[in-house]
């Protein structure tokens, strides 16, 4: 069962164990019983192979995909092949 954080103006932080179906913003403190809010928390996480692999662009050379996708498309006008997104055409 999941464990939410809540914050008591007078007695600070506590934990709660709570269903995630039922858990609500305000929980009464353990200590005084006076309404107290969930303390919302972020944490990031990286697929593919962590912060560094996330940040290195989809080549891994640290180009940005912007940058990665000019790179494509100047390789495919040197070789002759028409560029054309998908959205531009009518069917």
């Amino acid at each position: 069962m999941p464990t939410y954080t809540f914050r008591c103006e007078s007695h600070g932080d506590f934990t709660v164990e709570q269903p995630m179906s039922t858990t609500t913003p305000q929980h009464p403190c353990l200590d005084c019983a006076q309404p107290s809010f969930k303390v919302l928390t972020l944490t990031v996480h990286y697929p593919y192979g962590g912060r560094s692999a996330f940040h290195d662009g989809p080549e891994g050379d640290g180009h940005t995909v912007r940058e990665t996708v000019q790179h494509w498309k100047d390789d495919w006008d040197s070789a002759g092949v028409k560029y054309e997104p998908s959205g531009t055409r009518w069917i």
